[in-house]
């Protein structure tokens, strides 16, 4: 049995904070969970208060940290647990790091620090809070109060860049980056400097899989043809949609959508077809 729910964030952190998640499951050896992460413009604080969590590569197990942060990534990643788990995660917008963290977002794309690693003692503190609280709006205050000591980092002179990254998570794309270097009154060069500071990715590999999180994320309709919601997500033509689909999930489109969990992507089970 595998529950999976979100938490909306409190206003105050609700610009870097997009929402909690909780996963949680009953599970064994013989029918372990299989979870294939898929490529995502944002990264994740995770912490593992319930199982131990193995990542699969090259058909080797790695274990998991036991609280850390997945960076955004462009690429898909196997996750398997073989006993009971919970996960309790926090879905960032990428910009949160180097804004609150005073770390470019580019040093953590396709990585995962553990939690001391990226923070030192307060991380420490930290893990320990939301493994010893006794339920999730416990580790949402624990998080919101971190996050919020953390504020007084952000710059504001970049929001029309962290406005571009945040628009475009929600489904505002836009192929032009003269034209997205001209709203933000940079020239191309430095507004793709910037942009990859923030963002963690050129400005042209952000939107492409922003693109492929807004579909995976928004598309419950499964009638609908994959030429539709190409064309609605800015795609030219379908070969470049299953194209791209295929690098950031190891799936064709029309094998997820028929297999996979209709709830939400991070409780889909690894399939094959």
């Amino acid at each position: 049995m595998i529950e999976y729910y979100v938490i909306r964030p409190p206003e105050v952190i609700a610009g870097f904070v997009r929402q909690f998640w909780v996963l949680e499951g009953i599970v064994g050896e013989e029918e372990p969970f299989v979870h294939r992460a898929l490529a995502d413009s944002c990264p994740e604080f995770l912490f593992y208060f319930k199982g131990t969590f193995k990542r699969i590569v090259d058909n080797k197990e790695q274990k998991c940290f036991q609280s850390g942060i997945y960076g955004q990534k462009h690429s898909f990643d196997q996750f398997m647990v073989a006993q009971d788990f919970g996960i309790f995660g926090v879905n960032l917008y990428p910009y949160a790091i180097s804004q609150l963290f005073q770390l470019p977002t580019s040093k953590i794309s396709n990585q995962g620090p553990d939690l001391y690693t990226l923070c030192g003692k307060e991380g420490s503190i930290l893990e320990e809070k939301i493994m010893l609280a006794s339920n999730h709006s416990e580790r949402v205050r624990f998080v919101s109060e971190f996050l919020v000591k953390r504020l007084v980092h952000v710059r504001n002179e970049y929001a029309n860049i962290t406005a571009t990254i945040r628009n475009a998570i929600h489904g505002k794309f836009s192929d032009s980056i003269d034209t997205l270097a001209s709203d933000c009154n940079l020239s191309r060069r430095q507004f793709e400097r910037k942009f990859r500071e923030f963002s963690g990715f050129s400005p042209r590999e952000f939107l492409k899989i922003a693109r492929f999180g807004h579909i995976i994320k928004n598309k419950r309709d499964t009638t609908r043809s994959l030429t539709d919601i190409s064309y609605e997500n800015g795609y030219y033509d379908q070969s470049h949609f299953i194209r791209d689909f295929r690098n950031f999930s190891g799936y064709a489109p029309k094998e997820y959508f028929k297999y996979a969990d209709r709830s939400d992507y991070r409780a889909t089970t690894e399939f094959q077809v």
